[in-house]
This record gives structure tokens, sequence and C-alpha cells, in this order.
């Protein structure tokens, strides 16, 4: 068992980054209302400048999305900004401190893998905690799989662990599910 999570866990790391990466701003178009909408990796768009410049405006004026997808941009290089993981991690704090938990979950891995900033477990399990608070269920099976649930960790609660991979296969999150029935939870 505790090789199928710790299988469970690179799978996890691995599904979070890329995560960022596909839904990152890099590639993004715009509609008329000014939403961000992915496209293809490999599908190059230009956005206009105006809607850059909106949305910075919006995030300066504290609209959470606005924070978020503007860590997004910065994170993964894109919508006419370069790569800058310190600006990324600026925005992503300000939208998570807004109640993002999408922003949360980012914060998660830049704190986790040392990116902008030190590396800093202790943190990036905070922001965890407040991505699966907030009801993100990738969260939610991120916090139950890798501190929770492993053995090997201080914070080891097999109960609290089960509790929150519960709330994860509650919230449609498919490999919650599967770990539920695989262990007739």
């Amino acid at each position: 068992m505790l090789g199928d999570l710790l299988n469970m866990k690179k799978m996890l790391v691995i599904s979070a980054s890329v995560m960022m990466a596909v839904t990152a701003c890099t590639n993004a178009t715009t509609t008329e209302n000014a939403e961000v909408q992915p496209t293809s990796v490999e599908q190059s768009v230009e956005v206009p400048t105006s809607y850059c410049e909106e949305l910075v405006t919006l995030a300066e004026n504290g609209n959470e999305e606005a924070e978020y997808k503007l860590g997004m941009c910065y994170y993964g290089d894109g919508l006419g900004v370069s790569q800058d993981y310190s600006k990324a991690l600026k925005w992503f704090t300000r939208a998570a401190e807004h109640g993002n938990a999408d922003a949360a979950l980012c914060l998660v891995v830049m704190y986790g893998e040392g990116k902008g900033v030190s590396k800093d477990i202790s943190t990036a399990i905070k922001w965890l905690k407040q991505s699966a608070a907030l009801g993100n269920s990738e969260g939610q099976l991120m916090l139950a799989a890798t501190v929770y649930l492993d053995e090997e960790g201080p914070l080891y609660d097999r109960e609290e662990g089960i509790r929150w991979m519960r709330k994860a296969a509650a919230n449609g999150n498919e490999i919650a599910k599967a770990y539920l029935k695989q262990n007739n939870l």
C-alpha cells in the first residue's frame, strides 16, 4: 500500500505541474467579454494589448480571478509578459488571499518546488490546506495523499486523510474515487 501511495504522490506532482503548464496564459484567446480561453499548446495566439492592460487594472483593483490569471501569465510566459516567478508568486498570493482555490494550489507547486521562492514545505502545506478547504478537489486529493496518508510523514493521520479523500471524491475527483474503491473505503 505504501508503494501505491508513493506512486500516487509522484503522479500528483506531475499532474499538478502539467495542469499549471497546460492552463497557463501562454496560449490564450479572448472573447468579447474579456475572459481567457485556453487553446492548444501548439497554437500561438496574439492577445490585444488592451486586454493585457485591462487584466492588470482588474488585478490591481483586487479582482481575484484577474489576479490568478495574471499569476498564470507570469508563471508560464504568456499574454505578452515574460516568465517572472516573483511576479507570479505575488499575484497568486493575492488571489489566494482573496479566496481563489486554484491560485492556492499554484502556490503549493511554487513553494513545494522552490520556483521563484525558497523551497518551503510548511508554506506549501499551508496553501494546500487552504485550496482543499475552499473546495478544490485536486487540492483535497493532494492533501489526503501527500500529507495525511503518507505513513512516513510528520502529519500522518489516516482518518483525516480518508476524510479529505472522500471530500475529493464527492467533488468529482476520479483519482480519489478510484483510491476509495480500490481500498474498499
